[in-house]
């Protein structure tokens, strides 16, 4: 116990470390989606009624005691030891009964392509895309990443906001608290 109790003070301690903006860098990207048949199967109570291409089959859904529209019965023979060391034959039986199990699509969107912008300076702009027919602007995403030089070597600090991301000038000083795995968690001027 006084193990774990030391593991979590190492690793949820945090420390205090000078450093400077050596230099920041950051990702802008846009996907560029198109709508694609995507293949799903289920029964057929089960459909969307946007679904195209259906193809079922019978299959085996469940089995029951009693019978049932669409059941067969199945009936198996087992050997029964009896307490006096003689055996005897049992039957049981069940209802299996079947339905219809589809394959059929969906058209969903999906990325097909993306575009990229990157720099490593404080000016971050979003690519401009062209979609062709059946194509639309996607998910957007945004990386911003600081490098401070401190004094246990290069430390990266990721930020999602692009507002903060434009305070980093290059030899800038920033107060950085430190996790017991070496991770930036926070910053301050």
């Amino acid at each position: 116990m006084l193990a774990c109790v030391a593991a979590g003070f190492f690793l949820f301690r945090t420390e205090a470390l000078g450093g400077v903006v050596k230099g920041v860098a950051w990702q802008r990207v846009i996907s560029i989606e198109a709508r694609h048949d995507v293949p799903y199967s289920a029964w057929l109570d089960e459909i969307p009624a946007a679904a195209q291409n259906l193809a079922c089959e019978q299959k085996s859904r469940s089995r029951q005691d009693s019978p049932a529209p669409n059941a067969r019965q199945s009936c198996a023979t087992q050997v029964v030891a009896q307490s006096d060391g003689t055996s005897q034959a049992a039957e049981s039986c069940f209802y299996e009964v079947f339905d219809n199990w589809c394959a059929y699509t969906l058209s969903e969107w999906a990325p097909v392509d993306q575009a990229i912008t990157a720099g490593t300076d404080l000016h971050p702009y979003w690519p401009s895309i062209q979609t062709g027919i059946d194509q639309r602007e996607g998910r957007r995403e945004e990386t911003y990443t600081v490098y401070f030089e401190t004094g246990a070597g290069t430390k990266e600090y990721t930020i999602p906001d692009p507002t903060l991301f434009s305070q980093f000038q290059a030899g800038s000083e920033w107060l950085l608290s430190i996790d017991g795995q070496g991770t930036v968690v926070a910053v301050s001027p």
